[in-house]
């Protein structure tokens, strides 16, 4: 009875820690730019294993309310990771697929402008839909801004047509180390993140906004691109807006 309690007493504890940890990243999605998921992927293991041992050692206590206690509990707690995975499942099948395809040469800040009437037609296909970047890196798109959970790739097309996949993908503060400073070989997407803007007329625009380049760019040279004097050289974009 005694490791029943132990194991039983840990998972209550881990498990009331991750149900607060999933209502904390619940809170900020949305308000913060950069939301770390790391804890609750932590303990998620640890409390499917706790649940296990837990219902395995309450089966074998020969006391009925230690046993059925130990069902309760335990049960309760396993089925938190139960629900985390099935809502993971389901967001990762039903999450909009995007593809943003950049030009080879290109480093700095990346500007995807959606609900411009006059812009570029959206690609969209079964797999889903397809960004083509500019050479100046702001695309102006009639496709609306998507407000549901997104799975992005990104790819660089060489002078041939083809394809690469960026694959490195960084989502948090780089630090300034002596190897990230000297890294000007792997290319990556540095903190994609959505936004909105309203000029002094009253024009508002919803975009995307991602940095492509290696560390040691986004370190000491980065290349950043100014939404407003950009919307200021092209009226445009305001007066043929979609909304």
């Amino acid at each position: 009875m005694k490791w029943l309690w132990i194991v039983t007493l840990s998972n209550v504890v881990a498990t009331g820690f991750l149900i607060l940890i999933i209502l904390a990243t619940l809170q900020v999605i949305g308000i913060a730019a950069y939301v770390t998921t790391w804890p609750m992927f932590a303990l998620l293991p640890v409390v499917l294993t706790l649940s296990i041992i837990g219902l395995k050692l309450a089966r074998k206590n020969p006391s009925k309310t230690a046993r059925w206690t130990g069902y309760l509990l335990n049960g309760c707690a396993l089925a938190v990771p139960a629900v985390v995975a099935a809502l993971v499942g389901t967001l990762f099948v039903s999450a909009t697929k995007e593809k943003y395809i950049i030009p080879s040469a290109y480093e700095g800040e990346i500007y995807v402008v959606h609900d411009v009437a006059n812009g570029q037609p959206p690609e969209k296909s079964f797999w889903g839909t397809t960004y083509r970047i500019p050479k100046d890196g702001v695309l102006l798109t009639q496709a609306p801004m998507s407000h549901n959970f997104t799975r992005t790739t990104y790819y660089s097309e060489l002078k041939d047509g083809s394809l690469r996949r960026i694959r490195s993908e960084w989502y948090s503060t780089i630090e300034r180390t002596p190897e990230n400073l000297a890294n000007d070989r792997d290319i990556g997407m540095y903190f994609p993140r959505t936004g909105s803007f309203t000029d002094a007329a009253g024009c508002r625009i919803e975009y995307d906004e991602i940095y492509v380049g290696t560390k040691a760019d986004i370190l000491s040279n980065p290349r950043e691109l100014d939404l407003s004097s950009y919307l200021r050289s092209h009226p445009a974009v305001c007066q043929a807006s979609a909304k």
